[in-house]
C-alpha cells in the first residue's frame, strides 16, 4: 500500500518546524508569555511530582535566567523539593555567573550547600535566541492529498455503518487503497466517526503513517476523544512521531490528569525532536539513495524567505532523520550522480558514533554529474538484510540504464527474488532548465508502485 506525499507540509494546516542549523533539540531563551504560563502552571500544580514533570518537559526546549529559575523552584513548598527542581534546571541556565541569586534563595544551610554543589560546575547553555510567540515554520504547499469532498463522502459512509467493525473496515479499505495522504484536519475529521477507544486505536494504526503531520493542539483534540488515561497514552505513543510543533509538547503533557500519567506522557515525548517529512519515519533496515547530480544545486525559496539549494536542504533533512533513529534501526547511505558513492556497503547500527559519521559523510556531498538511478538501485538491492530503500532524485536517469521500462522491469525481477519496499521522493523544488518534472514524477511513482512502496513528490517552481 502506498500514498503520495506531494509536498512536505500542508499549507497553513500542517507545517514542519525547520531549523537549518547544525544542532538538534534546539534550546530557546524562554519568552515572557511562555515563562508566565509555565510559572502559573507551576503555582497551580498540586504536588511536587507535577512540578517536576512540568520542568522536565520545559527543559527540552527552553533556557532560563537565574531569577526565573529561583521563581520556578520557589513554587515548591519544601526546600528539599526545590533542590530537586534545581537539579532538573541546572543545565538550562543562561547566566550561571548570577548563581548566587539562586543559592541565596535557600534558607536552610544544608540545602544552601546542596544548591551550591549543584551549580558549582554550571556553564552557560547555548540557545537559538528568544523563543518567538509562534515558532517559525517553513511551509510548502503540496498536492495529491485526499479531495475534501471525497473525504467527507467517506465519513458519511462510515457513519451509516451499523457496527464499529464495519466502520473500521470501510475506513481502512478506503485509506489504504489509495496513494493519497491525509491532511491533519482530515485525520481529525475521521476520528469524529468513532466513539470507542479500541476502535480509535485501531484507526490510528492505519492512519498514522498517512498523515502529513499533527500540531500539539490537534493531538490534544484526538486524545480528548479517549476516555481512559491509559488509552490516551497509547494513542500518544502512536502519534508522537507525527507531531510537528515539538516545542509545544508541554501542552500535551499538561492535559493528563494524574501525576503518573503526566510523567508517562512526558517520558513518551522526552526524546521527541523536529521531524523530517521528506523521508517519513524510517525504521528497520534502511538504505538511503541521495541524488547529488548537478541539478541538485538548483536554488529555491522557503516560505520564510530563505534561499537554499536542493542538495543543502536534503542534507539537512537527512541529518534530522537519522538523528532521530533509535538503536533498533540499521542503516547506510549512498550518494549517486554519474557514479555511486557508499558511506558503508553494509547496514550499520544506529549508534551515536555511526549517526555522526553518516551525517559527516553527507556534509561532503557536492552537486555535479548526471543521474545514475539504475546503478544506485542495483547496489542498494545487493545490501544484505535491507528491508526498505529511500530513493530521492530531482530528475530522470541520464547515466547508465536510461530506459525507464527496463528499470521498472528489472526492479520487479529483483523484488521478486529479494522483496524490499522502495520508497521514492521526487524532490522538484525550484526550476532548472533541464528539469523534466512530469517524467520524474512518473518514474518515481511507478518504482514505488512496483514494490508496494511510498511515493512523495515535493514540487514548486519558486
Amino acid at each position: 500500500m502506498q500514498y503520495k506525499l506531494a509536498f512536505l507540509f500542508a499549507l497553513m494546516v500542517c507545517s514542519q518546524a525547520l531549523t537549518l542549523s547544525e544542532s538538534f533539540g534546539v534550546l530557546y531563551t524562554i519568552n515572557d508569555n511562555r515563562y508566565q504560563d509555565l510559572l502559573t502552571r507551576m503555582n497551580g500544580a498540586s504536588f511536587s511530582d507535577n512540578r517536576d514533570t512540568l520542568l522536565k518537559t520545559s527543559i527540552t526546549a527552553f533556557a532560563f535566567n537565574c531569577n526565573q529559575v529561583l521563581s520556578l523552584i520557589s513554587t515548591y513548598t519544601f526546600e528539599s523539593d526545590r533542590v530537586v527542581g534545581l537539579e532538573i534546571l541546572k543545565d538550562n541556565i543562561l547566566d550561571p555567573q548570577n548563581k548566587a541569586t539562586i543559592i541565596n534563595g535557600f534558607n536552610n544551610a544544608d540545602y544552601k550547600k546542596k544548591a551550591t554543589d549543584i551549580l558549582a560546575k554550571a556553564t552557560a547553555c547555548k540557545t537559538e535566541g528568544i523563543a518567538p510567540e509562534k515558532f517559525p515554520f517553513v511551509t510548502l504547499p503540496y498536492k495529491d492529498q485526499w479531495n475534501q469532498t471525497d473525504l467527507e463522502a467517506l465519513v458519511r459512509s462510515i457513519n451509516k455503518a451499523p457496527y464499529s467493525d464495519r466502520k473500521l473496515q470501510i475506513a481502512e479499505d478506503a485509506i489504504t487503497s489509495t496513494s493519497k495522504i491525509l491532511t491533519s484536519e482530515q485525520a481529525c475529521l475521521l476520528y469524529e466517526s468513532f466513539s470507542f477507544s479500541a476502535d480509535m486505536l485501531a484507526l490510528t494504526e492505519f492512519v498514522k503513517d498517512r498523515i502529513v503531520g499533527l500540531t500539539c493542539e490537534q493531538v490534544i483534540s484526538i486524545l480528548n476523544r479517549f476516555f481512559f488515561q491509559n488509552d490516551k497514552l497509547d494513542a500518544l505513543r502512536a502519534f508522537k512521531h507525527n507531531i510537528i510543533d515539538v516545542e509545544n509538547k508541554l501542552t500535551i503533557v499538561d492535559m493528563f490528569t494524574y501525576i503518573a500519567t503526566k510523567d508517562e506522557a512526558r517520558k513518551i515525548l522526552d526524546d521527541l525532536k523536529p521531524k523530517s517529512y521528506l523521508f517519513g519515519i524510517p525504521t528497520g533496515k534502511v538504505v538511503f539513495l541521495l541524488d547529488v547530480s548537478g541539478s541538485m544545486s538548483t536554488m529555491f525559496t522557503l516560505s520564510n524567505g530563505q534561499r537554499v539549494n536542493r542538495l543543502d536542504f536534503v542534507k539537512k533533512e537527512f541529518a534530522k532523520t537519522v538523528s532521530n533513529f533509535d538503536n533498533s534501526t540499521e542503516f547506510t547511505v549512498f550518494s549517486y550522480s554519474s557514479a555511486v558513492s557508499q558511506w558503508k556497503p553494509t547496514l550499520q547500527k544506529a549508534t551515536q558514533a555511526n549517526i555522526t559519521d553518516a551525517i559527516n559523510f553527507s556534509k561532503k556531498f557536492g552537486a555535479s554529474g548526471g543521474t545514475n538511478i539504475y546503478g544506485a538501485l542495483q547496489l542498494a538491492w545487493a545490501v544484505p538484510g535491507v528491508d526498505t530503500i529511500y530513493l530521492l532524485t530531482d530528475g530522470s536517469p541520464s547515466v547508465g540504464v536510461q530506459d525507464t521500462n527496463k528499470i521498472i522491469a528489472d526492479l520487479k525481477a529483483w523484488n521478486a527474488k529479494t522483496p524490499i519496499q522502495l520508497n521514492t521522493i521526487a524532490f522538484l523544488m525550484g526550476t532548472e532548465k533541464w528539469d523534466d518534472k512530469p517524467a520524474s514524477r512518473k518514474l518515481m511513482s511507478a518504482l514505488a508502485e512496483a514494490t508496494n512502496g511510498i511515493y512523495r513528490a515535493v514540487e514548486s517552481d519558486n
